[in-house]
């Protein structure tokens, strides 16, 4: 399907990043149109429409970005919202990409607003769910995103793309003995599809991290929650700033230029995947 590329500069001190599972009958006109309010408004970043919804990540000033979630998806119900101020050193994004796609997120399978998928969880309760011993923890991102970070105890997919998590859920889940299941990513969209398919499969009791590691690091009082937070390390995030901090401010890695595995800043030591 084609999409609407523009080449942008500056830098934006929001971070918006927001998707929804919902019936949407023609992307590509959608798509016309997001660009446009996009380009009146000077935001920057992605937006993938398909006809399962609508998967984004834009930046630009917050009243800007309001305007727009005001302007053509107020009529969308139960959107996901993630905020986020970013600092100019190290710009979320540098160019404007809207795109009409087969999925918002590849899966190899569509989901429909209607299908079940796992109970939403907050960050308040989240902690006390999955302290629980028999709940089975699972991080359902990819391995270069769990190498940096992620919560303690948890099952990593270490998947190379999202569609491999099909793979490793037959290989390393069982409804039989895994009778409780958290799933948890960074903003949450993986998590609605990957639940799906373990109810699909059998699983009873499935949870996911509500608004994923992103709203969890957002959430509450940080100086008093951040003795207790079970996340470990650094969120990878999917645009310039690679990796965002428990404050949600710029983190500090940088991507390998040969085959983009996240490494520490300091020091610019060689990248161990590539000598894999």
């Amino acid at each position: 399907m084609p999409e609407h590329s523009e080449e942008g500069g500056g830098t934006a001190d929001w971070v918006l990043s927001f998707y929804r599972f919902y019936a949407l009958a023609d992307p590509c006109a959608l798509r016309d149109a997001v660009a446009a309010a996009c380009v009146e408004r000077s935001l920057l970043g992605t937006v993938v429409l398909a006809k399962e919804g609508v998967n984004a990540a834009l930046c630009g000033s917050r009243q800007n970005l309001e305007s727009l979630l005001a302007a053509l998806f107020s009529d969308m119900p139960g959107v996901r919202t993630n905020w986020a101020v970013v600092g100019q050193e190290r710009p979320a994004f540098r160019r404007l990409k809207v795109r009409a796609k087969d999925e918002i997120v590849g899966f190899g399978r569509t989901l429909a607003a209607d299908v079940p998928v796992g109970e939403h969880v907050d960050a308040a309760a989240w902690d006390r769910l999955i302290d629980d011993p028999e709940v089975r923890l699972v991080d359902t991102r990819n391995a270069y995103e769990s190498h940096i970070g992620t919560f303690r105890g948890s099952t990593p997919a270490a998947t190379r793309t999202f569609r491999e998590f099909v793979d490793f859920a037959e290989r390393e889940l069982d409804p039989a003995r895994d009778q409780r299941v958290a799933l948890f990513c960074t903003g949450g969209i993986r998590c609605e599809k990957a639940s799906a398919y373990l109810l699909e499969q059998g699983f009873e009791q499935v949870y996911q991290l509500n608004g994923g590691i992103l709203s969890y690091l957002g959430a509450g009082d940080r100086a008093a929650l951040a003795g207790g937070r079970r996340f470990e390390g650094e969120c990878f995030v999917f645009d310039e700033r690679v990796s965002v901090a428990g404050d949600l401010g710029t983190g500090s890695y940088r991507l390998c230029p040969q085959c983009g595995w996240p490494l520490p800043l300091e020091p610019q030591a060689g990248c161990p995947a590539c000598c894999r």
